[in-house]
């Protein structure tokens, strides 16, 4: 099982309770103790209420950093609703999550009705956290303020900093997975690579890498990896990973295939230097010294004799 949520396949209440004119946002407290782990979505329990499921929507769905009870960036999901029991909401991209840090999940729900277990992070199944693969729902004891099960009155989602003064479980939690989403996925890297090897360790995926080499021979144009770049580049090229070259390299940046002149020039040129030569030392082509050539027709030799183009 790669994706968790707090309560599993434990049922919530049967029957809803709220006064049924009064919107609240209602939230958990969680936390990732150690990573890697993504949010992926949100689960609520929808109850039944003489016969018929009597929340209604349209449910909506954040996540908050406690401290400065910021959202977190496209973690808003709203719910399709569908009959009773647990609803479930899938974000469009799982969300990277920081280890350790507090976050509070809740669900606006705008018809003011919900269900509720009283004392739940206290004396119930909560009273010593929740643990499921990588998420911990806290205790009220241990969660922000003693305030586990928070809430906000109001008609627009907003984060739940009022606690609900019995250690209530709103039976909401998020969905994480400790699979990283971009396994096997083809993604594209950002940074520059120079001869000074600063591109050593573990490149992030998601943007593209753009920018020409160094003189040292390293790429010129984007490149695009299959998962994470992981290990060093060195002043040599050597690129350890999995790498594709989607552009060639520039002219003797020895990455690549070489572009070296017209093959009319190159034509030219040996006949021209047939007379007398000698033999390039990179490709075995001829260089008239004669006539001043001293450049082989694939540019692999130049002024003064005996020094490589940069190779």
């Amino acid at each position: 099982m790669t994706d968790y949520d707090l309560f599993g396949a434990t049922s919530g209440p049967a029957t809803s309770a709220s006064d049924g004119s009064t919107e609240y946002t209602l939230a958990v407290e969680w936390s990732i103790p150690a990573g890697p782990a993504w949010l992926k979505g949100y689960r609520f329990w929808r109850a039944p209420d003489g016969g018929s499921p009597e929340v209604t929507g349209p449910v909506s769905a954040r996540t908050w950093g406690v401290v400065g009870e910021g959202a977190v960036a496209d973690s808003d999901a709203t719910f399709t609703l569908s009959g009773s029991g647990w609803q479930d909401v899938l974000l469009a991209t799982p969300q990277p999550l920081t280890p350790t840090t507090r976050y509070r999940s809740g669900c606006l729900f705008p018809n003011g009705k919900f269900v509720v277990t009283a004392d739940y992070w206290t004396s119930g199944a909560g009273g010593s956290g929740i643990t499921a693969g990588p998420l911990l729902g806290h205790s009220n004891a241990t969660a922000s303020s003693n305030q586990q099960g928070s809430l906000n009155v109001g008609a627009v989602i907003a984060f739940p900093g009022i606690g609900s003064g019995t250690a209530a479980n709103y039976w909401v939690t998020p969905l994480v997975t400790n699979v990283d989403p971009d396994a096997g996925v083809d993604r594209e890297l950002a940074g520059t690579i120079t001869a000074a090897a600063t591109a050593s360790g573990s490149l992030s995926v998601g943007r593209a890498l753009a920018g020409s080499g160094s003189s040292a021979g390293h790429a010129s144009g984007a490149l695009s990896v299959s998962r994470s770049l992981g290990g060093t580049v060195s002043a040599a090229a050597v690129f350890q990973g999995s790498l594709t070259v989607t552009r060639p390299g520039a002219p003797g940046a020895g990455w690549g295939s070489l572009i070296g002149i017209m093959a009319a020039d190159r034509a030219v040129q040996l006949e021209e230097a047939s007379a007398t030569h000698v033999d390039c030392p990179v490709c075995g082509g001829p260089i008239d010294t004669a006539r001043g050539w001293m450049n082989c027709p694939m540019g692999h030799w130049r002024v003064p004799a005996g020094e490589p183009v940069g190779w």
